[in-house]
């Protein structure tokens, strides 16, 4: 988690390959309600819109539509009262980003 939170800090004067090639593996692999503690599902809950608004300078929010929607659709049902709120926040960033993208 600190490795996203701190390239994500300078995510816009990365190469395209580099994002794509070093920071979007571990980005999924952080949006894995299986294989991931509640705690770090309620950081990247926290992280989500900043990510997401981020990628959309490299059109990499449509690319990973699927991966970051699925995220956010989970993170406003799940049982922890801080992601919900954090879903609820984030909601008029995905709609910017995603209202004439949705599938």
């Amino acid at each position: 988690m600190e490795a996203i939170e701190a390239v994500l800090e300078v995510l816009e004067k990365l190469e395209l390959q580099t994002i794509e090639d070093e920071f979007i593996p571990n980005l999924i692999k952080g949006l894995s309600l299986e294989k991931n503690h509640d705690e770090i599902i309620v950081r990247m809950s926290n992280l989500i819109g900043k990510i997401v608004y981020k990628l959309s300078a490299f059109d990499l929010h449509v690319k990973y539509q699927q991966q970051l929607l699925t995220f956010y659709k989970a993170m406003v049902n799940h049982h922890d009262e801080q992601c919900v709120q954090n879903g609820i926040y984030n909601l008029p960033c995905f709609h910017a980003l995603y209202r004439d993208k949705v599938r």
